[in-house]
């Protein structure tokens, strides 16, 4: 994989604009989501605490309801007592059968609401946790926009700075290449090795050290071919070798475009 770097300062600077804000967006992005999960839990835990809230205070009605029905049936004192919106339950170990009957009766209902009431106490403690960490989820959240805000805001300082440059320096360009051209054919690719010109891959050099625009320095230095005794046959036969995964279709294109290239076309050998 062939990474090329930017030949020119504004094209640095737009890139690492590009890469600021993007990298800003994504993180803001991703504190955010954080944030509203920890919303969506902390939702749940609260609706859990009420739909248990509501299960307790049933129960408590039916524990009262009970108790005083049995109490009424068997004539007995009412083991269960109300103090201050608070369940008392007052079991009977000995004494008349009917007192008995009534006190076992209401303590299988009673261990059921005591433990409800357990959990319940189990999920408030849970939501006022969640709330702390929601709370410290929102800091976090703040924080990772208040510093990320600042890079975006760099990174869009830098694609601005990159934009007026190429449009400032786009007259220049244009000049620069009006003279490539008024010297002679500008290629895209390296009329030896077929490779396309980029940042990496520099135009190859005369004998007075100018640039020549149609082969890479990687094949024409000072002149002169890197490789002077290397044949048209011998150069098709090795680059079809390295593509020698590839089906006949593509090696049949790749050769005849290879042959179009302007150093086996007009036979610098």
């Amino acid at each position: 994989m062939n990474i090329s770097i930017p030949d020119r300062l504004y094209k640095l600077l737009a890139l690492i604009g590009l890469f600021l804000i993007g990298y800003s967006f994504y993180y803001m992005d991703f504190a955010e989501q954080k944030y509203f999960s920890e919303i969506d839990k902390h939702r749940e835990i609260r609706d859990s605490v009420l739909l248990a809230q509501m299960q307790i205070d049933n129960e408590k009605d039916d524990l009262i309801r009970i108790s005083d029905f049995l109490s009424t049936k068997y004539s007995v004192e009412n083991p269960l007592l109300i103090s201050d919106s608070t369940l008392v339950f007052s079991r009977v170990l000995n004494g008349p059968k009917n007192n008995l009957i009534v006190s076992d009766s209401i303590e299988t209902i009673w261990k059921s609401y005591k433990k409800h009431k357990f959990q319940l106490n189990l999920l408030t403690k849970k939501l006022t946790f969640s709330q702390k960490y929601l709370d410290e989820e929102e800091n976090l959240k703040k924080n990772y926009f208040s510093n990320y805000m600042e890079i975006r805001d760099i990174g869009f300082t830098l694609l601005f700075l990159g934009v007026l440059m190429w449009v400032m320096d786009i007259p220049s360009i244009n000049r620069e290449k009006n003279i490539i051209k008024q010297k002679e054919k500008l290629y895209s690719f390296c009329q030896s090795c077929g490779l396309e010109f980029n940042s990496m891959l520099k135009y190859g050099t005369n004998k007075n050290k100018s640039d020549n625009y149609a082969f890479c320095k990687e094949c024409f230095r000072k002149g002169k071919f890197t490789n002077p005794n290397l044949t048209k046959e011998e150069f098709i036969t090795n680059s079809l070798n390295i593509k020698k995964n590839k089906n006949w279709l593509s090696k049949k294109i790749l050769k005849s475009r290879l042959s179009r290239l302007e150093r086996w076309r007009d036979n610098h050998l």
